[in-house]
């Protein structure tokens, strides 16, 4: 009898070994994969909202640039928004493209000197689409994005922003099969040429061009000024 247990003993003992070592070795290939992560979000499935394009980062020099929006069924897509930079050329994100609900194009980011331009409207079924507006720049150039194209609904072209010297412009509106379509309202300028953008083109309803800002030098340019004025020309 107890040749017996001590024969079972060392037998168990002889099995116990290999199984902790396997038990030690699974445990230790888990701790270093970690957990499974969770399956990612589709972005680009239907009935979702499409997360937004990153915002650019800040440089001393050279070019920032925002993120573009990416594709939705349904929902929410918009541009990233520019960074912030010493010198260059600052724009912000574009619009991306949604079946139906909202798309807007990225906002300009602030610049010393240089270019500095909002994101143009992406393309939408239904719905609203907005160009981006103009951010504020020390010297040079501020345009507002141009509206985008919509099936229905509304499209509005940005409005420009505020520069200290140089030029300013508001942004031509987009093109709709019905509904609104406006020109952007041009900005304030210390200096230099401020111009409102002019309408789109419309189906039918209302097609108005933008209004001129506040400048040493403002001009307005109106669609529906020009096409009363092209009628009377052709009438006389």
């Amino acid at each position: 009898m107890k040749k017996f247990k001590k024969k079972f003993l060392l037998t168990g003992l002889a099995l116990a070994v290999p199984l902790v070592g396997a038990i030690a070795s699974a445990c230790s290939e888990v701790s270093q994969d970690g957990p499974t992560p969770p399956p990612g979000r589709n972005n680009s499935g239907q009935g979702g909202q499409n997360q937004a394009g990153g915002s650019g980062g800040t440089s001393g020099s050279g070019t920032t640039q925002g993120g573009s929006g990416g594709t939705s069924g349904s929902g929410t897509t918009q541009g990233g928004s520019g960074g912030t930079s010493g010198s260059g050329t600052t724009q912000g994100g574009s619009g991306g493209t949604s079946g139906s609900g909202t798309t807007q194009g990225g906002s300009g980011g602030t610049s010393g000197s240089g270019t500095t331009q909002g994101g143009s409207g992406g393309t939408s079924g239904s719905g609203t689409t907005q160009g981006g507006s103009g951010g504020t720049s020390g010297s040079g150039t501020t345009q507002g994005g141009s509206g985008g194209t919509s099936g229905s609904g509304t499209t509005q072209g940005g409005s420009g922003g505020t520069s200290g010297s140089g030029t300013t412009q508001g942004g031509s509106g987009g093109t709709s099969g019905s509904g609104t379509t406006q020109g952007g309202s041009g900005g304030t300028s210390g200096s230099g040429t401020t111009q409102g953008g002019s309408g789109g083109t419309s189906g039918s309803g209302t097609t108005q061009g933008g209004s001129g800002g506040t400048s040493g030098t403002t001009q307005s340019r109106s669609g529906e000024t020009r096409m009363m004025k092209k009628n009377i020309e052709n009438i006389l």
